[in-house]
């Protein structure tokens, strides 16, 4: 068994372990987490350009496209384990974007601005009149 296999199969546990652990509890936070915050801010500014709904929308879109952009790159490369691992931070984007649609009524998750602040899906599921299936669309 090559030392690089070794690593890959003492890794699956942990991944598995990680996977269960933010499945199980949805106020889970860790870095990636603070990595996914970031690309979500960092959304806002580069679809600006778009108007208020690009911009809005973007935050949220930038988080997900970001680390599917880094699955595509290790696809192309024939990486598969490393696609396998990035594909789980897509995962964790997709699960924060969903708890922040579901939260739009609510609006009970702290946000960078403070209290003044617009919630991005507030915003976007009132324009387009779909305040009322936030959880649905969450889920």
């Amino acid at each position: 068994m090559t030392p690089r296999l070794v690593v890959r199969l003492c890794s699956l546990p942990l991944i598995v372990f990680y996977a269960l652990r933010r499945l199980g509890d949805a106020a889970y936070w860790d870095l990636v987490d603070d990595l996914n915050l970031a690309i979500h801010e960092a959304g806002h500014l580069v679809f600006q350009p778009l108007g208020e709904p690009g911009l809005t929308l973007g935050g949220s879109l930038f988080q997900v496209i970001v680390p599917a952009a880094f699955v595509i790159y290790f696809v192309r490369r024939r990486q598969r384990f490393a696609a396998a691992i990035v594909t789980a931070w897509v995962a964790t984007s997709l699960l924060n974007v969903a708890i922040y649609i579901s939260d739009a009524r609510a609006q009970l998750l702290p946000l960078l601005g403070g209290d003044d602040t617009v919630h991005d899906w507030w915003f976007l599921l009132t324009e387009w009149d779909l305040l009322p299936h936030d959880t649905t669309i969450g889920r």
